[in-house]
């Protein structure tokens, strides 16, 4: 069990879910891609690298975007669910943060 437990930690979750308020945003990320959503705005779908291990987390990059996740625990301030995560997102030269946590 321990031993499987530390296998899911060193591989990336197939699929990723985040989000963040004020402004409002969602990113879900599957495989080498990432599907950003903003209210009132076309979802835009970019293509990142393979995701880079970090001590606490996962990074996800490509020219125009950086997804960074750090594990320790999030509340999105609107709601009482907390999620695993805290996640930094730079896009279009804005820093973006909220929370998030992959999905089976």
């Amino acid at each position: 069990m321990i031993a499987a437990l530390a296998i899911a930690a060193a591989t990336p979750p197939a699929i990723y879910r985040a989000l963040g308020t004020e402004p409002f945003w969602n990113v879900a990320i599957t495989g080498r891609r990432a599907r950003i959503g903003e209210p009132g705005r076309r979802d835009v779908v970019v293509a990142v690298d393979h995701p880079e291990r970090r001590p606490r987390g996962w990074r996800w990059r490509s020219r125009a975007l950086t997804i960074t996740t750090e594990r320790t625990a999030c509340s999105d301030g609107m709601s009482d669910r907390v999620y695993p995560d805290r996640v930094t997102i730079v896009w279009r030269g804005r820093r973006l943060e909220g929370c998030g946590g992959h999905r089976p």
